[in-house]
């Protein structure tokens, strides 16, 4: 089973709404960039990805060092910094906003990637678009200090096909009850004591690589990632109705 490219979205810049850029986010933006330089000249310019990243967050100097930003960015809106920047050296034309996400809309967001630090953001996420109808493609990333996973499914119940799991359809029940750690680091060693230097570098560069091949190559198959920096291992599972069934998902759930 796979997770294609929808027709409506062939032939055409697709819109990506990325919401966290921090630590993840902070990489996937420049590989995002690379992507829409490769898919522009594949196509002749008449493919390639618009981008509007979200993050209400100002540069930290914990930040610096074990994220993608600099000492000049200090105290600079986290998004603004990563996009004028890209957009400097691109040409592109994307889009930020300092401030917190709010809902996607099929007219502006066909690729949601999220690279937020809470669970509580997610399942908000999960909730505002359960019971929307749409085409719109969820890919998340999340990392704990040295283990990462990424979860890419159809963000609400899509048209004219069968959905893909998300996030919040696998986990959602499950991590209602963890609450997040919203601690601040105070110095660059507990920093990467939290989250060591690397594994947002492998989650944007497996989120990327999720989005490259539905995008390049029309499809996926793998619905899961989970990478072990420590173990240096990465591990997938497949777009498969019995793997669903071990998070007591069923895919009866969403036929009409």
């Amino acid at each position: 089973m796979k997770l294609s490219l929808d027709s409506s979205m062939l032939n055409r810049f697709v819109n990506v709404t990325v919401v966290g850029c921090g630590g993840t986010g902070s990489y996937l933006l420049p590989m995002l960039a690379q992507i829409n330089y490769l898919l522009r000249n594949i196509s002749g310019d008449t493919c390639g990805i618009n981008v509007t990243a979200y993050d209400p967050s100002d540069v930290r100097e914990t930040n610096v060092g074990r994220q993608n930003f600099w000492p000049m960015d200090l105290n600079k809106p986290k998004a603004q910094v990563l996009i004028e920047r890209l957009n400097m050296g691109y040409g592109t034309n994307w889009n930020y906003e300092v401030a917190n996400f709010g809902k996607c809309s099929e007219y502006t967001t066909d690729f949601l990637m999220t690279c937020t630090d809470t669970i509580k953001s997610r399942l908000n996420i999960g909730l505002s678009h359960q019971f929307d109808e749409n085409n719109i493609v969820w890919i998340d990333g999340g990392n704990a200090e040295t283990t990462l996973n990424v979860c890419v499914g159809h963000l609400s119940t899509p048209k004219n096909t069968m959905k893909i799991p998300n996030w919040f359809d696998l986990y959602g029940e499950t991590m209602k009850s963890v609450k997040d750690d919203l601690t601040k680091s105070c110095s660059h060693e507990q920093s990467v004591e939290r989250q060591d230097w690397g594994i947002n570098q492998q989650c944007a560069m497996i989120m990327a690589r999720v989005l490259w091949r539905i995008l390049r190559h029309g499809s996926t198959d793998l619905g899961m990632h989970y990478c072990d920096i420590k173990e240096e291992r990465i591990d997938s599972l497949g777009i498969d109705p019995e793997v669903w069934k071990t998070f007591e998902y069923s895919a009866e759930r969403t036929k009409h």
